[in-house]
């Protein structure tokens, strides 16, 4: 086995410890809430002074620069089947 195989192998352990989807991006029942609000988290992004947070959409408006991406955030989607 890889040094890459065994890193592979590594980060698909930690995407399935934290129910994350098979590319990491989201879980299939997220569930997270805002950091700020506590209503439901759509979004996973960089605020304005660099830490990273669970937002809702006006959290998100607010503290952050508004841009996904990488090294900017996400939007959580529910994955149904």
């Amino acid at each position: 086995m890889t040094a890459k195989d065994k890193l592979d192998e590594l980060q698909q352990m930690m995407r399935e410890e934290q129910g994350l989807s098979a590319d990491g991006t989201t879980a299939p029942d997220y569930g997270y809430s805002c950091d700020y609000c506590k209503e439901k988290a759509h979004y996973d992004a960089q605020t304005i002074s660099g830490l990273w947070a669970f937002m809702c959409d006006q959290h998100f408006a607010e503290h952050t620069h508004k841009r996904l991406g990488w090294g900017f955030g996400q939007r959580l989607v529910p994955i149904t089947d």
